[in-house]
């Protein structure tokens, strides 16, 4: 089996390719999570804009059954007199 001789250059060049490839890394990391919270912000829009319709469509429905109620309570009366 062959030794290898690690030199202070071979070392360093080694350590520098190293360097490089967690810098790589890193910048891949920040993209990935810049783009996940970009993504998970617009989610969150959107959620809060369905969430929004939905309530507007619940308070219709209940202004609707109010109004509903309110004209089933005077039909009562009126046919009570």
């Amino acid at each position: 089996m062959e030794r290898t001789v690690w030199n202070d250059q071979r070392l360093d060049d080694r350590f520098d390719q190293i360097d490089r490839q967690l810098e790589e890394l890193r910048d891949e990391l920040r993209d990935g999570f810049r783009q996940m919270r970009a993504d998970t912000d617009a989610g969150f829009r959107e959620m809060r804009g369905e969430l929004t319709a939905m309530r507007r469509d619940l308070h219709t429905g209940m202004l609707a059954m109010l109004g509903a109620t309110i004209a089933a309570l005077v039909a009562i009366i009126a046919n009570a007199f």
